[in-house]
């Protein structure tokens, strides 16, 4: 009996080991800057955004280096006009190469900007929608090669 308790405390202690070990080499730490803040409104935002049936385009093929980043915004199925929108990205293991820039609408319901990546890796992107009453925005991660 004393065996399968030695056991039992050596394996509990290789596994506590290793999900500190796992936990710490994966943190993406907190992204998002005043979070508490953005959260009191956040619900309200999200029923703004189904009333309004808003949905957005994404980007794809974004590499590391100079990139040019378009973003559709539709309400409805239709182009949605004259939103402000703001872009951050940040590299999820530091914070020296965040930057945010302002989008730009090129079309209707289509907004771009330039924009550096400057290293491979996990990237997180939020983009800030504001227009009239409605402030939302959309996040995502993705791994840039």
């Amino acid at each position: 009996m004393k065996k399968l308790i030695y056991v039992l405390y050596v394996m509990f202690a290789i596994l506590t080991t290793i999900t500190f070990v796992v936990a710490f080499h994966v943190n993406d730490g907190l992204v998002e800057t005043n979070y508490y803040g953005k959260a009191t409104g956040y619900f309200r935002a999200k029923e703004a955004e189904r009333a309004m049936a808003l949905s957005f385009k994404l980007p794809d093929g974004l590499r590391a280096g100079s990139n040019v980043f378009s973003i559709g915004l539709f309400s409805g199925g239709k182009p949605f006009k004259g939103a402000k929108m703001t872009l951050y990205v940040g590299n999820v293991s530091n914070t020296r190469s965040d930057a945010s820039y302002e989008l730009k609408e090129i079309k209707p319901g289509a907004y771009s900007t330039g924009i550096v990546i400057p290293s491979a890796g996990r990237w997180f992107f939020r983009v800030d929608v504001s227009s009239g009453t409605l402030k939302t925005d959309k996040s995502w991660f993705e791994y840039i090669t």
